[in-house]
């Protein structure tokens, strides 16, 4: 009785060994997401080293946030500071100012020698020309700096398309929020041609009093 337990104990190790070769998954080329701001290349959530984040051009459309600071809220790791709505800064792991960097198409926005303490220039950057967000936590200063201690916030901007046929596409939009006295008015024209993209877009924005 005690060898047919055994054989049985063996042959359904055996199975599940089998089954669990048969069934893995590299769940890292099953996602198509990528973050370049982590190693400066493109490359999956799971293959990077640090703790990322994003917040992509869908979820901007989709909830209309008023301002780029805005679009972070409830980002993992992040916290906005902002006393009103033209404001806002970024603490990440705590840190803020000159100890957290931030990126425009890889270009920084500021540097070690800003103010120590929460700013506005992450405001300054145009909601609807950003294509994504990318959001380094902690680990930054290896690859930037002392002045990313906290960690790197990189705007990636919309980037023009190519096409074969030269065309204008204009665009215009507006909107108009009375609890929050938010009014606001974008347009934008984008140039395709075989050699040459140009994307020029201009946006107002009104916050009221508060």
């Amino acid at each position: 009785m005690k060898v047919f337990s055994f054989i049985v104990i063996a042959f359904l190790l055996f199975s599940n060994a089998i089954l669990a070769q048969e069934t893995a998954v590299d769940l890292s080329d099953t996602i198509t997401e990528v973050v370049i701001t982590s190693t400066r290349k493109s490359v999956t959530p799971l293959r990077s080293p640090y703790s990322t984040a994003t917040v992509d051009r869908k979820v901007m459309d989709q909830y209309q946030f008023r301002s780029v600071p805005e679009a972070l809220m409830g980002t993992t790791g992040v916290f906005i500071q902002k006393t009103n709505h033209g404001g806002g800064s970024a603490f990440v792991r705590g840190l803020t100012g000159n100890q957290t960097l931030t990126l425009v198409d890889g270009i920084r926005l500021n540097n070690s020698t800003v103010r120590y303490g929460p700013n506005q220039y992450l405001n300054t950057i145009d909601p609807y020309s950003v294509s994504k967000i990318e959001v380094v936590r902690g680990s930054g200063s290896v690859q930037y700096g002392s002045d990313a201690m906290g960690g790197v916030v990189q705007i990636l901007t919309t980037e023009p398309q190519f096409a074969e046929k030269a065309s204008f596409h204009p665009s215009f939009a507006g909107k108009i929020v009375s609890q929050n006295m938010e009014y606001t008015g974008r347009a934008a024209i984008e140039y395709q041609s075989k050699k040459l993209a140009i994307l020029v877009g201009s946006t107002n924005r009104k916050f009221g009093d508060l």
